[in-house]
């Protein structure tokens, strides 16, 4: 059977529901980690998205192939941009650091571009920030490009894209990209609307080191 939006979404529903228990386990892992450097980013959102790329729970798992790094897997890019070691990543406080400024940079970025478009900063945004997060800025331009703009939210016109594309976007073959926007994205969502919600009070206030923690990260 062909993966299409029904039945990824049936099969992040039945994930989601198992892993319940995983979920509150990441809240009291990482859930005092993670809280003060998720700027706007909701905090269902980011332990959602650790169950998902970490569901082992591990402090400095191997990083991805697209150099994606530390227990939230995050990118090389935005170590970059903040001046802090890739290898830096494998330290807790560090890596929840630069994923806050990763996803609030990726929702900054969205909603200066497309202002008309998000009047609240609901699920619906918060949705498109992170699939503009896991794809890259230049395969999430291509899907955007080609969205359905028939459908009633922005995100659904972003997944009926994904859902009738037929070809391969950068770093991402379809087939993998099918399985991460319809079943892994879904599973994100999910997980987060069952505990907590897609809403913040803004579109990507950048976090804030704690004065205690500011040399840790710039050793």
């Amino acid at each position: 059977m062909r993966l299409n939006i029904s039945n990824g979404q049936r099969c992040a529903q039945r994930m989601a529901l198992n892993n319940t228990e995983l979920y509150r386990d990441a809240q009291r892992v990482f859930g005092r980690t993670i809280d003060p450097y998720l700027g706007d980013a909701p905090k269902a959102l980011g332990l959602a998205h650790l169950i998902h790329v970490n569901p082992k729970l591990e402090i400095a798992p191997t990083p991805s192939k697209d150099r994606r790094r530390g227990f939230m897997f995050t990118t090389i890019a935005m170590a970059n941009v903040v001046e802090v070691k890739w290898e830096q990543l494998d330290d807790p406080i560090t890596c929840a650091f630069v994923w806050g400024c990763d996803i609030n940079a990726d929702a900054r970025s969205l909603y200066s571009a497309n202002q008309t478009l998000f009047t609240e900063v609901n699920a619906d945004f918060w949705k498109c920030a992170y699939l503009k997060h896991v794809l890259g800025d230049m395969a999430f331009q291509a899907i955007w490009d080609i969205r359905d703009t028939s459908q009633s939210t922005v995100y659904d016109s972003l997944l009926y894209a994904v859902n009738n594309l037929s070809r391969s976007l950068p770093g991402w073959p379809v087939i993998k990209l099918h399985h991460q926007v319809l079943v892994g994205c879904a599973y994100v969502f999910e997980v987060a609307k069952r505990s907590g919600g897609l809403y913040s009070s803004g579109y990507g206030l950048q976090p804030v080191l704690k004065k205690n923690n500011f040399e840790q990260v710039y050793k």
